[in-house]
């Protein structure tokens, strides 16, 4: 069944819609529609086990139910059959059981309280690389007149060294990137930190010039 809870934290009520309830088991199920990149490496995202800790919470605090597992199904929309068969690191199969870590009961009522309060705030806390779903740069070597690099590096030390062994190499820098803030984020345009992080290189469309000009 598909649940609505509600809990008071630090004077704010909550809300959470678990997605399924096994009853006779108590197990705790979530489904996301997501990319095989997603799930890549077997278990799921942090924001996910935060989520998913958090109805588990709820329902302990709130219901008084004992939830012994949660677990994530990942329904894969990209999911590819020949890369299946190619690799065993690539999922292998569209749908995707990903088993959530368990949180003690002070780990979850401490992040709740905290989440709240960030909300409650007069100015808001700055955003950390993971919460703007950061990117590192990197530093590509390339061979003149081919479009795949050679190799990507972290660094330009080892990549400039590559580059260095033959005439035909070059260096390209690749910048980092933060995905949440250039893509997903919606109040982005409003943001101060946003607005002065070095990696901001949007472009306005021609009807933000038009209207905010």
């Amino acid at each position: 069944m598909e649940a609505t809870l509600y809990a008071e934290y630090a004077g704010w009520k909550v809300k959470g819609q678990v997605d399924h309830l096994l009853l006779a088991t108590g197990e705790l199920l979530d489904f996301k529609l997501t990319s095989t990149y997603k799930v890549k490496p077997g278990q799921p995202p942090r924001e996910w086990v935060e989520q998913t800790n958090i109805y588990r919470r709820m329902l302990e605090r709130e219901k008084g139910m004992s939830i012994p597992a949660v677990a994530i199904l990942a329904i894969l929309r990209d999911w590819s059959k020949s890369q299946s068969r190619r690799s065993q690191d690539y999922p292998q199969a569209p749908v995707i059981r990903l088993e959530v870590p368990l949180w003690t009961p002070e780990q979850a009522d401490a992040f709740i309280e905290e989440r709240v309060r960030l909300h409650q705030a007069a100015e808001p806390a700055s955003c950390t690389e993971a919460d703007v779903w950061a990117k590192p740069a990197k530093w590509a070597v390339h061979k003149r007149g081919a479009a795949k690099a050679i190799r990507v590096f972290d660094n330009p030390i080892d990549a400039e060294q590559l580059a260095s062994t033959a005439s035909s190499l070059y260096v390209e820098y690749r910048p980092g990137e933060a995905v949440r803030c250039q893509d997903w984020c919606q109040v982005a345009h409003l943001c101060p930190q946003w607005q002065t992080d070095p990696r901001n290189k949007r472009i306005p469309s021609v009807e933000e010039s038009l209207f905010n000009g």
